[in-house]
């Protein structure tokens, strides 16, 4: 099972990256994230073949429990990738969320996970276009809803199965 560890975003937050989806959808750019059970998340680490996910729930559990909501910045539009890009809103990295970032991959360490999803290699973001088609066209479809930047709150650490979306476990973040 191919597993991604996330932080999902407040619901206002939610509702302007939802947005986004949807524009793409209606200019038939992407509809790869227009799905009923979507929920826009900022990703952590994804692990494409987790032949023991129940370690790697228990071990994010254990992280999970003890991190406070927290606010973060979306800044701006990046993009990821070359021959399957994806188009993200870049959230500035701030040493709070790095440490996160570090302790989860911390207990996770005996799982194999790919260099971009390491410390050091991570940049994070949250997606707003999987296996755009074009980029550029996203880019272009996007540019006059090009917000300033927003603070998203980040309210739970979860657990997502990458292949259909569903959520497999979630804690809420304490003070949510």
């Amino acid at each position: 099972m191919a597993v991604a560890v996330a932080l999902r975003l407040d619901d206002d937050a939610a509702a302007r990256v939802v947005a986004l989806w949807e524009r793409l959808y209606v200019m038939g750019l992407d509809a790869t994230l227009v799905q009923p059970d979507a929920e826009p998340r900022l990703l952590l680490a994804m692990f494409q073949e987790a032949d023991d996910a129940g370690r790697i729930l228990s071990a994010t559990g254990l992280v999970g429990r003890s991190w406070p909501a927290m606010s973060v910045t979306a800044t701006g539009m990046t993009i990821f990738g070359d021959r399957s890009p994806t188009l993200a809103l870049a959230v500035a990295p701030t040493n709070a969320l790095l440490a996160w970032h570090e302790q989860l991959h911390t207990v996770l360490a005996n799982h194999p996970c790919d260099v971009l999803w390491r410390p050091g290699g991570w940049t994070p973001a949250i997606t707003v276009s999987e296996w755009a088609l074009s980029v550029a066209d996203a880019v272009r479809c996007l540019l006059p809803l090009m917000m300033e930047p927003f603070e998203a709150k980040l309210v739970a650490l979860e657990v997502v199965d990458r292949l259909c979306g569903a959520v497999v476990a979630s804690w809420d973040l304490v003070g949510r």
